[in-house]
């Protein structure tokens, strides 16, 4: 958030694309920052397993592997630490939400449209980001981007037509060797 401040962008302004509490060792806090700010959130699978109140973050891991066994050990930490008005509120977070900016209408959600915890990375083939846009646009209409989130590596594709968009995680740094988190600021024209 002191980016935001730092730049002048209020909450309302703000998008988050989910799993708030992922990996997290404050997930309370987590979640009551971003509450308090005000900001659009789609629900990942994370807000929507805590919100059903499963066992497990439904990221589809492997049974058994390192992710599965880690995620089974920060997800418990999440679900002890969080309320049940937490729990509550995620579960009526939308799967997608829509805005235009600067004449460009923009689709968010968390992995994929029909399945949360859909992976995609920006070397998936063509045809996976080609479906999702069509899923968007069954559902919305077309748009001319998409953010998303989920696999946690920033890039920006251009693809059918469309471009997606992945700002990476602001809680988590990705697998480049550096601390520094990642997150994107939407400006001017695409």
């Amino acid at each position: 958030m002191r980016a935001a401040v730092t730049r002048q962008i209020s909450g309302a302004q703000i998008i988050c694309t989910g799993d708030i509490v992922a990996y997290g060792a404050a997930p309370a806090r987590s979640v009551a920052a971003i509450r308090a700010a005000g900001c659009t959130v789609v629900a990942g699978n994370v807000e929507c397993q805590l919100g059903r109140g499963a066992a497990t973050c439904g990221c589809g891991f492997e049974v058994g592997s390192t992710c599965d066994l880690l995620s089974a050990e920060w997800f418990a930490h999440a679900d002890a630490a969080i309320g049940a008005g937490d729990s509550a509120w995620m579960a009526t977070l939308p799967d997608m939400a829509v805005f235009t900016h600067h004449g460009a209408r923009y689709a968010v959600l968390h992995g994929g449209v029909r399945d949360v915890s859909r992976f995609i990375w920006p070397s998936s083939p063509e045809a996976v980001f080609a479906e999702e846009l069509a899923s968007i646009a069954d559902l919305i209409g077309p748009v001319d981007a998409v953010i998303a989130g989920h696999a946690g590596l920033p890039f920006v594709r251009d693809v059918v037509g469309s471009r997606w968009i992945n700002a990476g995680v602001i809680g988590m740094p990705p697998h480049d060797g550096g601390a520094a988190t990642r997150y994107a600021v939407l400006a001017g024209r695409m």
